[in-house]
């Protein structure tokens, strides 16, 4: 796929996701324009996604934008595609099936907004499935987009009197993957610095890391293949947490975090060749220690009292096991995912 816009004035980064009816498959962001006008491109290899490819699709990309008397910028934008006719070294998934809003019927975007909403989808898998990978797109926006500056929760009101209420539950963020009620994996978000983010060095002449392309993160859920394929109705929930630290040095992960994050998953099967076979074996075996967090944070006054400096630490040391004997039409086979 190749993004091309154009587009002159004055404007904000904005923020473009593209879907395949209800399934996420590029999040990426706008350059600045400049009074004179400026061009940008970016080309994304989309061969992941074949599945969709190869049927009739609605294309949905959403890319929000505000017009007003102070931002001038329009986005002139051109979406193409681009197919080649290669040998493949991967052999990309069966079927993709989204964890999302589920809005493509009406044409809109299908990302959940966390903590406002609830991010579930209730899926029932083939029973003859014998791999599964989830895959979530994750980032923050509004005053979770410099997430990894925000303050421990008990420094967000050190200077109000000139800065006002600072944002909160630390710099550390976690992405969670929940099947069922029960944690399956997590991924730990990259810093991506958005164009007017920081300082102009940052995003001028090129943007910053990921900016134009949003990496998503992949968790294994090979192992639970057992438990999904029955038939049955399984959920699957994305959430995001913070810290809360004890005033004691340490501090446990939040249920929530402020406002927001723009986050959707889509869940990446194969398929045994047999649509008859189904896959069995064990439950998987859990191992998933509360992290260890450790916090430190000192204020400094000036000669009128005021708090002037504020240093603080987050560390956390975290340990994720799962594992199951995974039994499909292959063959039985030991499945472990570890971070």
């Amino acid at each position: 796929m190749n993004f091309t816009v154009k587009s002159k004035g004055r404007q904000f980064d904005r923020l473009a996701l593209m879907y395949f009816g209800d399934t996420e498959v590029w999040r990426t962001s706008t350059a600045e324009p400049t009074s004179n006008g400026i061009i940008f491109s970016y080309v994304k290899d989309m061969s992941e996604y074949i599945y969709f490819w190869n049927s009739p699709q609605k294309i949905i990309f959403d890319l929000g934008n505000l017009v007003d008397d102070t931002y001038t910028g329009i986005w002139n934008t051109t979406l193409t595609a681009t197919f080649f006719t290669a040998q493949s070294i991967l052999t990309p998934a069966t079927q993709i099936i989204p964890v999302s809003a589920r809005k493509g019927s009406t044409s809109e975007a299908s990302v959940f907004m966390i903590p406002s909403q609830n991010a579930t989808n209730s899926i029932i898998l083939p029973q003859n499935v014998n791999r599964a990978v989830f895959s979530i797109s994750a980032c923050g926006q509004a005053s979770e987009e410099f997430w990894w500056a925000n303050v421990l929760q008990s420094d967000i009101n050190s200077f109000v009197p000139v800065a006002g209420t600072l944002y909160g539950y630390s710099p550390f963020r976690e992405v969670q993957v929940y099947i069922d009620g029960q944690l399956a994996g997590v991924q730990w978000p990259f810093p991506v610095i958005f164009t007017g983010g920081i300082t102009p060095g940052l995003w001028r002449p090129i943007v910053g890391i990921d900016a134009f392309d949003l990496q998503e993160h992949e968790i294994d859920i090979t192992p639970w293949l057992p438990v999904l394929c029955d038939s049955k109705e399984h959920t699957f929930e994305i959430k995001v947490a913070g810290i809360l630290e004890d005033g004691k040095g340490s501090g446990t992960l939040t249920k929530s975090v402020g406002d927001s994050w723009y986050v959707t998953g889509k869940i990446f099967i194969w398929l045994d060749e047999d649509s008859k076979s189904i896959t069995t074996g064990r439950k998987p075996t859990l191992l998933l220690p509360a992290p260890v967090i450790t916090t430190s944070h000192k204020l400094t006054q000036n000669s009128t009292g005021a708090n002037e400096t504020l240093e603080y630490t987050t560390n956390v040391k975290r340990q994720i096991s799962i594992s199951s004997l995974v039994t499909s039409q292959a063959g039985t086979q030991l499945a472990t995912w570890t971070q």
